[in-house]
């Protein structure tokens, strides 16, 4: 095992930056995720530090040695590829022994055999795949194939396991089970392992630390719970979670303890906001769609407005007003109004998918019971400690005292 330090890592083909000034640290024995969609850098990256990518500029240390110049055979890792390469000729056996035959130079020829067989015994019933040895991979299924892709890393005992979007090519509920799988693994072995993909679920899953990227640049370095409950910028915001974050920006105007914006469709206690915000300048506002909560009717009638005319984007006069309806909401809460126009029925939640009077979409994941129907008006909370402010000039994420800066925001 090992720690990898990456000192300004940055890749050009040509004119095309695609991996700009990368910096990370990789403890011994930590499960890094490369998280990001695609075009972002980061199986380029991956391919740097394989010495399957000449590095550009920067810098690559594994296990306190600088390894730009090391050709892949002298870093002593392990990749697992997207598309498995297996051998189709050979069994199952004679996959996972493959890279072990250059090793037996200088070895007597029986004990390098015995050995080898050994290694591969042992790897096989790690990963549950010893009673399919003798099987070529068109016999194997998709979840066996990974495995036998998984095990071929594991036999060399590297001192980085470097995983390139090995699930991708597995059905929904395998690639769950696989994912799974591979935590237990990581647990066993404690082998220091970068991990790419575009899929968030297998990044909040599998990951001690998360690291976005976007465009070929880092935006956050954090766990789970940092990148998603305190993003660093509204890209974070938008790709983290499903669906993501609604965000919203709007010039405010202050009314009496609130901020009101749009004519009401948004307002928010005016303690919340980061300080210095609000003050007649444009201020961006996020909150996650499991994060809103229906609000219940006033009293003297319901929130519901009725069905929307036909072709009309506006609200009645009601709605636009600037006080929220009495007892819709609760002190120090954020609240929006919107109407309902898509209902998706999941079984477990319900997604509503509303409109502001400016135009602008909102997602609500409310409770599968929740009383809401298509075409009616309803009011949406959330509690200021999960409503997220940003600059809207560079997307940064702004500080609050419920919101405080956390190590690895992008700068």
């Amino acid at each position: 095992m090992a720690e990898i330090r990456l000192r300004g890592l940055s890749k050009s083909f040509g004119s095309n930056s695609v991996v700009r000034n990368v910096d990370l640290d990789v403890k011994d024995g930590e499960f890094i995720v490369l998280l990001g969609s695609s075009g972002c850098g980061k199986s380029t990256v991956l391919r740097m530090i394989a010495g399957l990518e000449k590095v550009t500029d920067g810098e690559i240390w594994i296990g306190g040695e600088l390894v730009n110049d090391e050709p892949p055979s002298s870093r002593n890792v392990g990749m697992v590829f997207q598309n498995y390469a297996l051998y189709p000729h050979l069994t199952v056996a004679g996959n996972l022994g493959f890279g072990l035959a250059a090793r037996r130079r200088g070895r007597g020829r029986r004990a390098a055999r015995e050995d080898e067989r050994r290694q591969i015994r042992e790897t096989a019933e790690l990963l549950e795949i010893d009673h399919v040895l003798t099987h070529r991979p068109k016999e194997l299924s998709g979840g066996q194939r990974q495995r036998v892709a998984l095990g071929r890393a594991i036999i060399r005992r590297p001192d980085v396991f470097l995983m390139d979007e090995p699930l991708s090519n597995l059905d929904a509920n395998l690639r769950e089970r696989m994912r799974l799988e591979l935590a237990q693994l990581h647990r066993k072995l404690r082998i220091t392992t970068i991990y790419v993909t575009h899929d968030q679920g297998e990044a909040l899953t599998l990951a001690d630390r998360i690291v976005v990227l976007h465009d070929g640049q880092v935006h956050q370095v954090g766990t789970a719970d940092d990148v998603y409950d305190r993003p660093a910028d509204t890209y974070v915001a938008r790709f983290l979670g499903s669906p993501g974050m609604n965000l919203y920006t709007l010039p405010p105007a202050r009314i009496g303890d609130d901020l009101v914006l749009a004519d009401g469709a948004l307002r928010l206690p005016a303690a919340a906001l980061p300080p210095g915000a609000g003050d007649g300048r444009p201020l961006s506002i996020g909150i996650r769609p499991e994060h809103l909560a229906l609000a219940a009717d006033p009293p003297g009638g319901p929130v519901s407005q009725g069905p929307r005319p036909a072709g009309s984007g506006d609200f009645p006069a009601e709605a636009a007003g600037t006080s929220p309806p009495d007892g819709a909401t609760t002190a120090g809460r954020t609240v929006l109004r919107c109407r309902v126009d898509i209902l998706e029925r999941l079984g477990s939640h319900l997604l509503v998918h509303g409109s502001l009077s400016t135009g602008q979409t909102v997602i609500a994941r409310l409770d599968a019971q929740a009383a809401v129907r298509q075409g009616e008006q309803i009011v949406l909370t959330a509690r200021t400690a999960d409503t997220h402010f940003f600059d809207p000039d560079s997307g940064d994420r702004l500080v609050t005292a419920s919101m405080p800066q956390l190590a690895g925001a992008r700068a």
